[in-house]
């Protein structure tokens, strides 16, 4: 970021023109994430603030692993990112993601156990995945006209008051969010669970055969 920063003036929003990131393909400068699109956005100035700083430590820990992202890691490595500073030390720690086989069981694996090889679909949006009643309500019509078997993990639309936005929401009240009757007619094929299902240990469960996701970094692993 350093590097395109100083390369011009303008914001990325502003350039019709593809960005040349060591290690990766040639990237769109509108498609980068949207906090960097904008020069002036405070967002953009933590994240250079940042990426400035990153050079003078004594070690950089990455969470991803070689044979995922091999070319980028290698073109940090090599300093190609940033030519004329030191690049400290990269650690590669992924994946690391728990599988939980230490947990106790969680009532949706028992519901699992019950239905029929790669028939259920699991619906899980991450952490971040937060859908307003209108949508929930959308998604459940999706389900219901599928007739599809569907595990369905469900959190609480996101608050109004900004300063929480980033804290747990409360447990969904299902009853409120979603169509009258739903959960009623579809439980013969379908469980809704709320906020949280160990994800890991559901899609290794043989009655899943399909994931809807967010493609969170989790989510992909």
């Amino acid at each position: 970021l350093p590097t395109i920063h100083q390369n011009t003036t303008k914001s990325l929003k502003d350039l019709n023109t593809y960005l040349d990131i060591p290690g990766l393909p040639p990237i769109l400068a509108t498609d980068m994430p949207k906090p960097l699109l904008e020069r002036t956005d405070k967002a953009y100035e933590g994240a250079l603030n940042s990426s400035t700083q990153l050079p003078k430590s004594a070690g950089i820990i990455i969470n991803t692993f070689e044979l995922l992202e091999s070319r980028a890691i290698k073109a940090i490595v090599d300093g190609l990112c940033v030519p004329d500073k030191p690049t400290p030390p990269i650690y590669c720690i992924g994946p690391l993601i728990a599988a939980g086989d230490g947990e106790s069981m969680h009532d949706c694996l028992t519901w699992l156990d019950s239905q029929p090889s790669r028939s259920v679909v699991f619906l899980c949006f991450g952490s971040m995945g937060l859908f307003s009643r209108e949508q929930l309500s959308e998604i459940s019509v999706g389900l219901e006209r599928s007739g599809q078997r569907f595990l369905w993990v469900v959190r609480s639309p996101p608050s109004e008051d900004q300063s929480r936005r980033f804290l747990a929401p409360p447990d969904p009240d299902l009853d409120l969010l979603l169509p009258s009757g739903f959960l009623e007619r579809t439980k013969d094929r379908g469980l809704v669970v709320k906020s949280w299902a160990p994800q890991v240990a559901v899609l290794n469960h043989d009655s899943v055969g399909g994931f809807v996701t967010h493609c969170g970094w989790n989510s992909v692993l």
